[in-house]
């Protein structure tokens, strides 16, 4: 219908419209204002209009009461990421709303009894974006419903902010749910490797940490971030309980070749994740080497010129270990001179390549335990100490009940010995 349509066929449609032979009406502002009909539920916005006042003209169409009608449905043809500061208008920005979900109710629901409430025939989506355009509560938005946003409509700052409170927070049984946001490419690679490294610093939950851990390493990392996590894995409080597995992944991936950074920053990173597990590298050094213990006490227990000449009986005892065994002895070993750290340090790098090397000290570092699973232990049935006890008591007295006969059978049991374990079956024949 339009403003051409002739007088006597619009009150046709309309009056068609009412009685229900007509379920659609498509009109050009023609009955925007001043026509109001119950039947009328759903208002679709064909050509979107930047005007307030004809946006409350249409939804009012849809608005008016009726017996049987539970609520109105509007349809925007916009971005589902539109904000109101859009020249578009749509009921999220009428209405001042912080986010968009799709199925959802814009405004609460009418407050009626559970039983005269219409069944739900579109049920709103498991995801939702934020639209207003104030900074402060699109962040509000994030933060409280971190677990629900659609990261694919938000900017690149706003997915970092994500991407940190979900690290923060996310739960062990939550990670398979939420990797599918990742995976589907909703997220930018920016975002996944905050996630990560927020994940591996600040979670909770070891497992998730030691997860987000591995994670982040098995994709090249630029310097700048691999040094943060040598830093998080060797002095963070968190990983007080789980060092030598953390360093155990890092070194991995220095001997992989993740870790972006000239040799002699991988070296530096090597030599210092190793001294972080110095008593694991010393006791396989003790187990596999058995003067190990000697030597380094000695150079541990010297001082001065000493344990200069200790040091260096060290380092040439090394020479003519496997890879293994020479850099858990030169990792758990400490100079306290510049001339003995001068002599450690030319034998490290002597020693061999970093990459073979980072393999070797991660091969002598326990690999990390397999969660235990709790079994279920059943209830043991509780046995009675003297299986034949209690039908005799029971037995007598039934019998005392009677008379006196029952107090000489009570009585007979009372003379005969204890039975004891070697004779348990003559002594129940007695009783």
């Amino acid at each position: 219908m339009s403003g051409r349509t002739p007088p006597v066929r619009l009150a046709e449609t309309l009056a068609a419209y009412e009685r229900g032979e007509i379920n659609v009406l498509i009109n050009a502002q023609l009955l925007a204002e001043g026509w109001n009909s119950p039947r009328a539920t759903v208002c679709m916005h064909l050509a979107p209009t930047a005007s307030r006042r004809v946006y409350q003209q249409r939804v009012g169409r849809i608005m008016r009461t009726h017996p049987r009608k539970e609520a109105g449905v509007v349809v925007d043809f916009v971005p589902k990421s539109a904000t109101h500061s859009e020249r578009v208008v749509s009921l999220h920005s009428l209405l001042d709303s912080d986010f968009y979900r799709e199925g959802a109710r814009v405004t609460p629901a009418p407050r009626r009894r559970q039983q005269r409430r219409a069944r739900r025939k579109l049920s709103p989506v498991p995801w939702l974006v934020p639209v207003t355009p104030d900074v402060a509560r699109r962040l509000a938005v994030i933060q409280r419903e971190w677990q629900r946003i659609d990261p694919k409509y938000l900017d690149e700052d706003e997915q970092r902010f994500w991407a940190t409170i979900a690290g923060r927070n996310i739960r062990f049984d939550q990670r398979a749910e939420f990797a599918k946001k990742f995976t589907e490419g909703r997220a930018s690679k920016v975002a996944l490797e905050t996630f990560l490294s927020v994940c591996a610093a600040e979670n909770p939950n070891r497992r998730l940490r030691m997860t987000a851990l591995a994670d982040r390493v098995a994709t090249p990392v630029d310097r700048a971030d691999f040094d943060d996590l040598v830093t998080l894995v060797t002095q963070a409080p968190p990983w007080e309980k789980d060092r030598a597995a953390g360093v155990r992944i890092l070194l991995r991936a220095i001997g992989e070749g993740k870790a972006n950074a000239p040799e002699q920053i991988l070296a530096r990173w090597t030599w210092r994740l190793a001294r972080a597990t110095r008593k694991t590298q010393d006791r396989r050094a003790s187990q596999e080497y058995p003067e190990a213990k000697r030597l380094l006490g000695a150079v541990a227990n010297s001082r001065g010129h000493r344990h200069e000449e200790n040091v260096g009986q060290l380092v040439r005892a090394g020479k003519t270990l496997p890879l293994q065994i020479a850099a858990a002895l030169l990792a758990s070993a400490e100079g306290y001179t510049p001339r003995a750290n001068n002599v450690l340090d030319r034998a490290r790098e002597e020693l061999g390549a970093i990459d073979e090397l980072a393999n070797a000290l991660a091969e002598n570092l326990p690999a990390p335990k397999a969660p235990a699973r709790k079994s279920r232990r059943r209830r043991k049935k509780r046995r009675t100490h003297v299986a034949e006890g209690t039908p005799a008591g029971e037995g007598a007295a039934g019998t005392q009940e009677g008379g006196q006969p029952g107090e000489a059978e009570v009585a007979a049991p009372a003379e005969t010995p204890p039975p004891t374990a070697e004779s348990s079956e003559p002594a129940a024949d007695a009783a």
